[in-house]
């Protein structure tokens, strides 16, 4: 907080895009501690000064993703939709510019519509947003974050077959997803998805060799956070993981 208030000595007003960016990001701060009260505070501070002053509308579309996400998380989809719906509007001319922008905004559709239980919609979206991504970030292995969340909606429609299909596609590149972050933990949400699917389907075989595989993962992970002393990180894959290990031996 006293970087924010540094900040706004130097610029003497917080009616300035450069304020609307840092109360964002203290937002962010709030949301990575699970104060998402506080953290919904911050983004609407910052999207409230960047519209009056006439931000880019890059920064401001990115103000009213991390807004909808809050409200998504709280249970208020028709809200985010709204701001979603507005977003969409002010990209405009833009559309065919911000392909990474116009991502972001399709998976807040798509988990807006998981919220709402409208999985046609969120397939639809979270597909977009994945072809988006890819578009303009093929080299970029956080794809596999949006393609767990078409997996799951594609399982709500009981299409364990097409889930089955994205996962083991996205698991093939879990190698160089580890080497660009060796944090991420959407590896682990593949195995744990794929798993469903396929006990979904009575594969009951190939569900024994996702666990196994996820295990050794989760194995990976536990043994990461704990040299690096993040506690929030173990917390995490224990929350995902535990669900899945309660079932071994049940197939």
């Amino acid at each position: 907080m006293e970087a924010l208030k540094r900040r706004q000595q130097v610029l003497g007003t917080d009616m300035h895009p450069i304020m609307g960016a840092v109360l964002n990001n203290v937002g962010e701060l709030y949301l990575k501690k699970g104060d998402l009260s506080q953290a919904e505070c911050y983004f609407r501070r910052g999207l409230n000064i960047k519209t009056q002053t006439n931000a880019a509308v890059r920064n401001i579309v990115l103000s009213e993703v991390n807004v909808a996400n809050i409200l998504t998380e709280t249970g208020r989809p028709d809200e985010a939709l709204e701001i979603l719906n507005c977003s969409m509007e002010r990209m405009g001319e833009f559309q065919t510019i911000y392909e990474d922008i116009l991502s972001l905004i399709h998976e807040c559709f798509g988990r807006a519509f998981m919220e709402k239980r409208k999985y046609t919609l969120a397939v639809k979206h979270f597909r977009e947003a994945v072809r988006r991504h890819g578009d303009t970030q093929s080299r970029d292995i956080g794809v596999l974050g949006l393609q767990c969340r078409l997996a799951d909606s594609l399982i709500c429609l009981q299409k364990y077959d097409k889930a089955i299909e994205l996962l083991t596609t996205a698991l093939r590149r879990k190698e160089e997803a580890i080497l660009n972050k060796p944090s991420t933990m959407n590896i682990l949400r593949c195995y744990i998805i794929l798993e469903k699917a396929q006990i979904a389907i009575g594969r009951k075989t190939d569900a024994q060799i996702s666990q196994c595989q996820g295990s050794r993962e989760y194995e990976r992970l536990t043994e990461l956070f704990e040299s690096l002393c993040y506690d929030e990180g173990l917390d995490k894959i224990q929350s995902e993981w535990n669900p899945l290990k309660s079932r071994k031996g049940t197939y």
